[in-house]
């Protein structure tokens, strides 16, 4: 063994390390040592095979003088080197010229996330060479090398994972922001209301004596105001001898009409957007006929959880809150909640609710499919909120975890429970991983199947 001697290859394993080191501080020479590693390779592979084939004469020149690119494609050509190590040399390759030129406004972009893959490249190439040139006992080498390639593809799949979960956590907060700009103007409007004021909505509320309740049907008869705009207001009992305060709460909650449709417009996916009063009744948007009777107030929204949770004894600090994944009573399949109290004073009246569909989340996560990984939403129960296709907003029931991913089982809890973010635990034949969700107590779980 002339060619692939010892000291050639500990000089391919130094750059490699070189190329490592400076990934973070200087990643222009991470791009260039990476490329002279795997220009040596090359030499060293081309020299070899030009000393065995010494009547050829394309093969009879000075190899020292030779570029990557025309290297790679002449070991692909002649049969030498498998497409896939080819493919990671032209990787290299395409680096390792910005990392040597000036590339102006575009070095801004000389950042170890749009670089890495470059990393994983060389390790792969020197893998391969390694184990097919190398005659002498390397091992330890290489077993830092595929330990280093899977720490890449770990920080890989994890950067993406947090790129998802970020892009997540903005549609969410967009929710949040709605809700609790809403229920600020709900109380301030409570604060200056000084009970003389009637919204224009108030006087097309009518009773139904058939039905014992209260609607609003009849409110796209009020100029300035069409269907699509309004929501239904709807509670039980008459309008008879109701008290002031009453009236107040009620012209509050019309007050929030214009909230509720910029809500439903700017947040995709919203299903309904509502104010639901501790004097039962409920208004809704989008408009539904009361008519319809599912679409009504009942005393059964009371106890639900997005307004059970507004109570202060169950929520001391009056802030945003998520409920746990429910099927919708107005049939609209499954969704989450995020709501906030809204208060007068130190009287809990009611809360603003945003209903987000669980086509939301299905759809984001298939848009971010990563490959060999499949990433999962999940609240704090373990409960499903989110999956590219295994859960869908017209299922007639709550996935857990284990319900929709084989590898993964109920007596895995305690370690699902336990584990921290960012850090890995093997489950069956896949590792898992996840990274917390800000403003929830959900988590976006990677799956790798690899």
């Amino acid at each position: 063994m002339t060619i692939h001697t010892i000291e050639s290859l500990k000089l391919v394993h130094q750059l490699w390390n070189d190329a490592q080191e400076e990934l973070h501080r200087k990643p222009r020479h991470s791009l260039q040592n990476s490329r002279i590693a795997a220009e040596r390779i090359c030499k060293n592979i081309c020299a070899e095979y030009a000393s065995e084939h010494k009547d050829s004469p394309k093969w009879q020149v000075s190899f020292e003088d030779s570029c990557l690119g025309e290297m790679t494609r002449l070991l692909y050509e002649a049969k030498i080197i498998p497409r896939i190590i080819s493919t990671n040399l032209f990787t290299i390759q395409h680096f390792g010229n910005i990392g040597s030129h000036d590339i102006g406004s575009e070095s801004s972009h000389l950042q170890t996330q749009y670089i890495e893959s470059c990393l994983a490249a060389l390790t792969s190439v020197i893998l391969w060479y390694f184990e097919a040139y190398s005659k002498e006992d390397h091992s330890h080498i290489i077993t830092e090398l595929k330990e280093q390639q899977l720490s890449n593809d770990f920080n890989e799949m994890f950067a993406r994972t947090q790129e998802t979960a970020h892009e997540l956590e903005q549609i969410l907060l967009g929710s949040i922001h709605q809700v609790e700009g809403m229920s600020i103007m709900a109380q301030r409007h409570l604060e200056r209301s000084t009970g003389t004021g009637t919204h224009p909505l108030v006087e097309e509320i009518a009773y139904s004596k058939k039905r014992n309740l209260f609607h609003l049907d009849n409110g796209d008869d009020v100029e300035g105001f069409e269907i699509a705009q309004i929501g239904n207001l709807t509670g039980t009992g008459t309008l008879e001898n109701r008290t002031l305060e009453f009236w107040r709460e009620i012209n509050m909650a019309l007050s929030l009409t214009t909230s509720f449709e910029i809500a439903k417009s700017l947040i995709q996916n919203t299903e309904w957007v509502y104010y639901t009063s501790a004097n039962r009744f409920i208004y809704i948007m989008p408009w539904e006929s009361y008519k319809k009777g599912e679409h009504c107030y009942s005393d059964v929204l009371l106890d639900l959880e997005f307004f059970t949770h507004g109570h202060p004894e169950k929520n001391p600090s009056r802030s945003y809150f998520w409920t746990q994944p429910y099927r919708d009573e107005y049939e609209r399949g499954l969704m989450v909640t995020v709501a906030t109290p809204v208060d007068d004073g130190e009287q809990f009246l009611g809360t603003i609710s945003l209903d987000l569909s669980f086509d939301l989340f299905n759809r984001h996560l298939r848009n971010n499919t990563q490959l060999d990984c499949t990433l999962i939403l999940v609240n704090e129960y373990h409960q499903v909120l989110g999956h590219p296709t295994k859960v869908d907003k017209k299922d007639d029931h709550i996935s857990y975890l284990w319900d929709v991913e084989t590898e993964i089982t109920v007596s895995h809890r305690d370690q699902l429970d336990t584990l921290e973010p960012a850090n890995s635990i093997v489950l069956n034949n896949c590792s898992l991983f996840y990274v917390p969700i800000d403003h929830t107590k959900w988590r976006l779980y990677c799956l790798n199947t690899h």
